[in-house]
């Protein structure tokens, strides 16, 4: 009977999103918060010319090669994300860049005179938190209570800095992610298998 195969597989009940695709590719959470922080906070004096020399300040690994993250933010690739109000990069540079850019906001939530600015940073800082958490799930045990928090936090913020326009559907997909991982106890992801078309779909494109 149809009951007998919902008790089985109910899709509400193994239906799992892919963290990085909600939260490191086009729409994701973090391309898109950078957009907006990048907005936001121009006047101010954060410009990606600003972060791109802060990360060209840095020894990055020669493994990564010219075009990973320490180019991303360059200025023609810039254009193409001030144009877009949001970070126009691959989920693995958004890792890459991730720890750096939480480095300078942090110096800028703790030196800048600037309230306003100091909230860009300290919501942009509880981003890369709950990235941190997800990258740990791989790892060590988290606790879903700890990273459902963090998840909350910074969604809490970004609303209430940004507001609901600026959200994409992928912002709901993250508040499934605590429970998720109770039923799990780790967060698979699909960076490994996106590597592996590049090489058709660069040959394609």
């Amino acid at each position: 009977s149809n009951q007998r195969w919902l008790d089985k597989a109910m899709p509400s009940k193994v239906c799992m999103f892919d963290w990085m695709h909600v939260w490191l590719v086009s729409g994701g959470v973090f391309n898109v918060h950078v957009g907006q922080l990048m907005k936001h906070t121009k006047a101010m004096g954060i410009t990606y010319a600003k972060l791109d020399e802060y990360v060209k300040s840095f020894a990055w690994p020669v493994t990564l090669g010219s075009s990973a993250a320490k180019t991303c933010l360059e200025a023609k690739r810039a254009r193409t994300h001030w144009a877009e109000e949001a970070l126009k990069v691959t989920a693995g540079e958004c890792l890459s860049l991730a720890p750096v850019l939480a480095n300078f906001f942090t110096a800028v939530k703790e030196q800048s005179p600037n309230a306003a600015l100091q909230r860009h940073a300290e919501c942009f800082l509880l981003l890369c938190r709950v990235v941190e958490l997800l990258q740990r799930t791989a790892r060590v045990a988290v606790d879903p209570d700890v990273l459902e928090a963090a998840i909350c936090a910074h969604m809490s913020a970004y609303k209430d800095l940004y507001g609901p326009d600026s959200m994409t559907p992928k912002f709901h997909s993250t508040m499934h992610f605590g429970d998720f991982l109770r039923r799990l106890g780790f967060l698979p992801n699909c960076f490994a298998l996106e590597r592996k078309h590049r090489t058709p779909q660069r040959h394609g494109n």
